[in-house]
């Protein structure tokens, strides 16, 4: 039976986390609150420190590894990205202006040359010289679709902080988000044109990259297409979650169902009926056989090819927090206000373990991308990594 052991406690942070980040290779980790001074760069096969950063005494906003786990991006309070070599914690570059804006996020291009950071614009820079390549800047009022901006050094104003910066899963587009405007907006990551604007705090692609969504708060969720950036089908409901075999989407309702519909023409297949709150999480499992709801403090498992219920998972006695899906998902973490962690068998419902030693509320559950380690975090800045053990 899988089971898991706690490999070591990571410390306590002077706030509560925002973030817990494995490299690629599972071979680092990082997990992040707003106010740590130095960042802790740990090794998760024995939950050794591997390395410190220093040299920035302000809040981090956000962290990524590169690809190789050689380097690590951060976003500053002060205007800055910094540029660190994972091993030693040694500070090689800062990208940005010290008199500028907070920045929010950073993150590493696909063919990790260089660093794409935001501030109230969002910049591409040169890893090895440290040079400004461009400046991606959108008019705040503007709707576009299908549009390439022409500028002189693409200087078009968005008066408001980059809240995240992402990448298409075909690596094609740069997806940025202002939540102060509550604008989406895709760039081109050939000539950095403006592709795409949108209202919305969130948006995120289907997995074989045909169509995407945006959505947000009092904002309809609207599909469009990947191609011609014209509006598929707009969801009534909250979310928007794809299956991985990019056949259906689901929504969660006010009247405490879950819509499945198909993911290209947005026709309706089924309902799910019988959780106890109006905004449940949603998940599929990989094989897009099986899926995951929480409401309150029990878990659905449900078939998504009959609609039918499988499974209730009513073990923890208080509201669940947090869910994470092993990487061959075989194993759902669970964690929960009662300070306990849970580790359930997805194919029978069985609770395989539960984990005790945090205090608090448990926020955060992350397996490793190998899925040999889980990391559980909860308040006042307690984590703990876990071993998990194969039958």
């Amino acid at each position: 039976m899988q089971s898991a052991t706690l490999l070591q406690d990571l410390g306590r942070h002077a706030d509560t986390l925002r973030q817990i980040v494995f490299s690629s290779d599972s071979r680092l980790l990082v997990n992040l609150s707003l106010c740590d001074d130095p960042i802790n760069i740990w090794d998760p096969s024995d939950g050794q420190l591997q390395s410190s950063t220093a040299g920035c005494d302000d809040i981090t906003w956000d962290v990524t590894f590169s690809e190789d786990s050689q380097h690590m991006i951060t976003a500053n309070d002060d205007g800055l990205a910094r540029l660190w070599n994972t091993t030693t914690g040694d500070l090689i570059r800062q990208f940005g202006d010290e008199e500028g804006d907070r920045m929010y996020a950073a993150a590493f291009t696909p063919d990790g040359r260089s660093v794409a950071t935001g501030t109230d614009v969002v910049q591409i820079w040169d890893i090895e010289s440290g040079t400004l390549r461009h400046t991606l800047i959108g008019y705040d009022d503007r709707r576009s679709t299908g549009v390439s901006i022409e500028a002189m050094d693409h200087a078009m104003r968005d008066s408001h902080e980059i809240w995240s910066i992402d990448f298409s899963p075909e690596a094609k587009y740069l997806i940025s988000v202002s939540c102060k405007t509550d604008t989406v907006r895709l760039w081109d990551i050939v000539d950095w044109d403006l592709m795409f604007t949108s209202q919305g705090n969130a948006l995120w692609f289907s997995p074989n990259g045909t169509v995407f969504v945006t959505a947000g708060h009092g904002i309809d969720t609207q599909v469009w297409d990947t191609i011609t950036f014209e509006l598929r089908y707009t969801l009534q409901g909250s979310g928007g979650v794809f299956s991985p075999n990019s056949e259906l989407i689901a929504t969660t309702g006010r009247d405490h169902t879950i819509s499945l519909r198909n993911l290209e023409t947005g026709q309706f297949v089924k309902t799910l009926k019988g959780y106890g709150t109006a905004q449940p999480s949603v998940m599929f499992t990989p094989d897009s056989e099986t899926m995951i709801t929480n409401s309150g403090k029990i878990i659905h498992i449900w078939n998504v090819a009959t609609g039918e219920l499988q499974y209730l998972l009513e073990d923890h006695t208080e509201k669940i927090l947090a869910l994470a899906l092993s990487p061959n998902s075989n194993i759902l973490a669970s964690g929960s206000r009662d300070h306990t962690v849970r580790l359930w068998n997805i194919a029978s419902g069985v609770c395989l373990q539960t984990l005790e030693g945090h205090g608090d509320e448990v926020w955060g559950v992350a397996f490793s991308p190998d899925g040999t380690r889980l990391v559980t975090s909860s308040d006042h800045g307690i984590v703990k990594l876990w071993e998990i053990h194969q039958p």
